[in-house]
């Protein structure tokens, strides 16, 4: 179920919502120190528990550090690992940490930091298909468009809990071929937003000159 909950919401948040461990590892640091006001929150909390975890050198003390993370789990002090990737605190991590000119680590954005610029592409893009190809061309009730306005939700629902709850609601209310008509009409949509005034914005050209040389 838990693996489940989590391609769900992958799937409807985009390839570049996902950050490895080794890729937040600095971002956490840095959002994370005393001082920021975010060392309480339930990202900073959950990080502190895992690291705690991972520096126990002995079994007895990793196994109680393990059932301290489980508890804050469970009273929803922080996000089980399922839903934790999609915690909207993290995209807000990621673009700060990114915008910040006084961490000495550029190397390590440098890479990481443009799949932060894509996501963040992504999600105007999104935006703007949701009011014209959803809104505009008449087509809110398609599978393709309650898959974005699913997308758009969880990204504003900062409890993981609600943002499971969500994802398993999504899923059930999903047809048995929705991965086949999703991918439809997503080819339907961008040759018609490609074919639009869109299409020249500088959000979609370089996506839609892509789709034009793959058709």
């Amino acid at each position: 179920m838990r693996a489940a909950t989590l391609a769900t919401l992958c799937a409807a948040l985009g390839s570049d919502a996902q950050y490895s461990a080794k890729e937040t590892a600095s971002a956490l640091r840095w959002w994370c120190e005393p001082g920021r006001g975010h060392d309480q929150g339930p990202l900073c909390l959950r990080w502190s528990l895992t690291d705690a975890i991972a520096s126990a050198t002995e079994e007895s003390e990793k196994i109680s550090r393990v059932d301290k993370l489980k508890a804050a789990i469970q009273k929803g002090l922080v996000d089980g690992q399922a839903v934790d990737a999609t915690n909207p605190e993290r995209h807000e991590m990621m673009d700060a940490w990114c915008a910040d000119q006084s961490t000495e680590d550029a190397a390590t954005k440098r890479q990481v930091c443009a799949r932060v610029r894509n996501r963040k592409d992504f999600v105007a893009r999104r935006e703007v298909l949701l009011q014209w190809w959803c809104g505009e061309q008449g087509h809110g009730e398609s599978v393709k468009c309650k898959q974005m306005e699913f997308g758009k939700k969880v990204e504003s629902t900062m409890n993981g809990t609600e943002r499971k709850a969500l994802a398993l609601e999504f899923k059930a209310s999903q047809p048995a071929d929705a991965e086949a008509l999703i991918d439809e009409e997503q080819k339907e949509m961008m040759r018609a937003v490609c074919a639009s005034i869109h299409g020249k914005d500088d959000l979609f050209r370089s996506l839609c000159k892509n789709h034009m040389e793959l058709r």
